[in-house]
């Protein structure tokens, strides 16, 4: 519930909407950041922001990975063979298992939407 790179939301609003009390909300930030996320608190809005995505992402991608990553987020295509596809190959590897231990819970979806975006992609060309 902690907003993820945009913003950032007050102790009292997370526990009222997990239903938890103030002390499990404290408890879970000690645990998120022994988990290596990183949780700030802003003393200027009272409120925690956390950059969980990028934590768990940062720790496992090469710097050669996430460049290769956001090159082809911005359009770029690998040729066959470059240093480019290998990196990318690789980063494609990491993130997969990621998302697949992250969202296990919800596999069937993730895996339903994936085929979905997948086939829609293959209809337009």
């Amino acid at each position: 519930m902690l907003r993820q790179n945009s913003g950032a939301l007050g102790v009292d609003v997370i526990c009222k909407r997990l239903k938890i009390s103030r002390r499990t909300f404290y408890r879970d930030i000690r645990l998120l950041r022994n988990a290596g996320a990183r949780v700030t608190y802003r003393a200027d809005t009272g409120a925690y922001e956390a950059e969980l995505f990028s934590s768990i992402i940062g720790e496992s991608l090469s710097t050669r990975e996430a460049a290769a990553v956001k090159a082809a987020l911005q359009g770029a295509r690998p040729r066959r063979g470059s240093d480019f596809e290998c990196a990318l190959e690789s980063a494609r590897h990491k993130m997969t298992e990621i998302i697949g231990e992250q969202f296990k819970d919800h596999a069937g979806a993730v895996d339903r939407l994936t085929n979905a975006f997948v086939g829609d992609q293959s209809d337009r060309s």
